[in-house]
């Protein structure tokens, strides 16, 4: 929200007008930035995933996946701090066009 000037309120209305199916309200906002829901329901994965915020849940992760994630990067990286920022931008870059092949 800071990032984009918004406040709770205005981030529940750009969400309700914005993202199909998700009505929010402030209240619900302020919940979701201080971490005060308990489970992971719909709308606040949808709310997560228009603020970009991954959430993982243990039994959501792949341990085979995550060795051959790991691997692609040691092979992939110079140790770096440059190689290590355009390997992310390429990371961040696929997910954004895979959440888009999605919807």
């Amino acid at each position: 929200m800071a990032s984009r000037g918004l406040t709770e309120a205005e981030l529940a209305r750009e969400l309700s007008n914005n993202t199909e199916g998700v009505r929010v309200s402030q209240s619900w906002i302020s919940r979701i930035c201080t971490g005060e829901f308990k489970r992971l329901s719909g709308k606040t994965a949808e709310v997560l995933r228009y603020a970009n915020i991954r959430i993982h849940l243990s039994s959501d992760v792949d341990e085979e996946g995550g060795k051959i994630l790991a691997a692609a990067v040691d092979d992939a990286w110079d140790g770096s701090l440059q190689s290590a920022r355009a390997l992310a931008g390429l990371l961040r870059g696929a997910a954004a066009l895979a959440r888009a092949a999605r919807r």
